[in-house]
């Protein structure tokens, strides 16, 4: 219950928000053919083809129930992400706590159910989450955020009893997720990182057979995903850019530039904004110092996380390899069509990796640091939970409507022009 008040005071703000009328919201709802027109011809077009770019039929649905109860009014539209934000920050916590008690046995309940606690209270009022729950036209990383959590949850009950229904339910909650957003076509590598922290990967002489099962018990999860690409591919959505794209080495660097970017956004959340497009220039050099920098600090914390995996911190491995899974497909090192860079929303789910890492590193440093660590670590964690509740509720204030976003922008480098977006859609 704290967990959950906290998070609605700092995200309150959203409430007294309008639509965003130039950066999306005027073809994703107010002006949607679907909301307006909701025909059975037009349901059967919304699930059998793309809207501007994007193949979001259930988010469209979700959408038209709320406009058919209460018309275009923007405060029960941002009341209804809030809520789902809010059980997806539960649903985080349940995940977690679980979690801890697989990697860390040796904690105590108490100390587990502290864990869970912060990570999801950083998941529930970090900046970063600011775009994905004031932006209403972002309602479909919070909703396919929701089921790809709840199969999840559901997952990590299956490896507990491995009840035949259970998988079937995932996989049912998963096809839900994807029609809410692509993003959670990754749905299946997460469930062999749950295989892996459960032990049902190894090897050893006498174990293939649980192995060869894990695995297979992923095949029809896999085959929705190529399914969703071949559908996708059909209309020049999912296909690969390869020949009018970006060449593989410049794909590499906005990859790391973008892993990095990231990173330091989620450890100093100052530099917000609603826009991060491309470099103006075609071809950056391996020699930028930016890039070399990269690099190098890509390498460090991969290098850094191996040694964790043989020293067994297996808490620090799962928020490494959950985040990379979760954030590698916008990344741009596969070159599937984006608009922009890097994205806030973007980062929703995968924040969790980072989340959880932070809390484990945190504890470890001031443990050692401090004999009678338990004052030291409540007064750290609540000025830095105060400064991250205080800078969200600021961001909150920046996505009051489309002037007040664009003057947040203003003066800075990815800085957009005031005319209608509509001719470039977030994916």
């Amino acid at each position: 219950m704290i967990l959950i008040i906290l998070v609605s005071l700092v995200h309150c703000p959203t409430l007294h928000n309008d639509f965003q009328e130039f950066w999306d919201d005027q073809w994703a709802i107010t002006n949607n053919p679907y909301i307006l027109n909701p025909t059975w011809e037009n349901m059967n077009i919304l699930f059998t083809t793309f809207y501007n770019g994007q193949y979001a039929p259930l988010n469209v649905l979700y959408y038209l129930g709320i406009h058919q109860l209460f018309g275009f009014n923007p405060a029960i539209f941002h009341l209804f992400s809030l809520l789902f934000h809010l059980l997806n920050v539960y649903l985080v916590y349940l995940i977690v706590y679980k979690l801890i008690k697989q990697l860390k046995k040796a904690s105590s309940e108490n100390a587990n159910k502290i864990y869970a606690f912060l990570v999801a209270l950083i998941f529930g009022i970090h900046p970063l989450q600011v775009e994905s729950v004031a932006w209403v036209s972002a309602s479909k990383v919070l909703l396919y955020s929701t089921f790809y959590l709840l199969s999840i949850l559901l997952y990590i009950r299956y490896l507990r009893s491995r009840n035949l229904f259970l998988i079937m339910g995932v996989f049912f909650l998963y096809t839900i997720s994807i029609g809410f957003k692509e993003q959670g076509i990754v749905l299946p590598l997460t469930l062999i990182l749950l295989d892996f922290s459960y032990n049902r990967l190894s090897l050893r002489i006498g174990s293939i057979s649980p192995f060869l099962k894990a695995i297979g018990e992923k095949i029809p999860f896999f085959l929705i995903a190529l399914s969703y690409w071949i559908f996708s591919s059909q209309f020049d959505v999912g296909n690969l850019r390869l020949e009018d794209g970006y060449p593989l080495p410049q794909r590499i660097l906005f990859g790391t530039e973008s892993l990095m970017d990231y990173l330091f956004r989620f450890l100093a959340p100052i530099n917000l904004y609603y826009y991060y497009p491309f470099p103006n220039n075609q071809f950056q050099s391996f020699m930028d110092i930016q890039i070399v920098l990269d690099f190098v600090l890509v390498l460090a914390i991969l290098g850094y996380f191996i040694k964790q995996y043989y020293t067994a911190n297996r808490i620090l491995v799962f928020a490494f390899l959950f985040f990379t899974i979760n954030i590698f497909l916008v990344l741009h090192v596969i070159p599937i069509p984006r608009t922009v860079l890097t994205a806030d929303r973007y980062i929703y789910m995968a924040i969790i990796g980072p989340s959880l890492a932070t809390i484990c590193i945190l504890d470890s440093m001031i443990t050692k640091q401090f004999s009678q660590s338990s004052l030291i670590k409540i007064w750290i964690a609540t000025i830095t939970f105060m400064a991250l509740g205080l800078r969200t509720f600021i961001r909150t204030i920046d996505w009051k409507d489309s002037k007040s976003l664009k003057m947040s922008t203003l003066y800075h480098k990815y800085e957009q022009p005031t005319e209608n977006r509509k001719g470039i859609k977030p994916i």
